[in-house]
Order: C-alpha cells, then structure tokens, then sequence
C-alpha cells in the first residue's frame, strides 16, 4: 500500500510540473499572440 501512495505522489508531481510548463507556455504564447494583434492593428492604421 506504501508503495502505491508513493507512486501517486510522484505522479501528481510530474502531472502538476507539466501542468506549470503548459501554463507558461500558454502565457508566453498569450503574450506573443497579443503583440502580433498589436503590430497588425497599428500596421493597418
């Protein structure tokens, strides 16, 4: 039983460091998205 809850753990670790990187790179994508609509706004005005 010791040796499941470990498991888990290092599971819900490794799921809860990937779900930190997608969220960064959802950030960063967010951002860049945001400055391409910028730069295309300002490009037709």
């Amino acid at each position: 039983m010791e040796e499941f809850f470990k498991r888990l753990k290092s599971y819900l670790k490794g799921a809860y460091k990937m779900y930190c990187s997608l969220y960064d790179g959802l950030q960063v994508a967010i951002l860049f998205g945001n400055l391409i609509l910028t730069t295309a706004i300002f490009g037709i005005l």
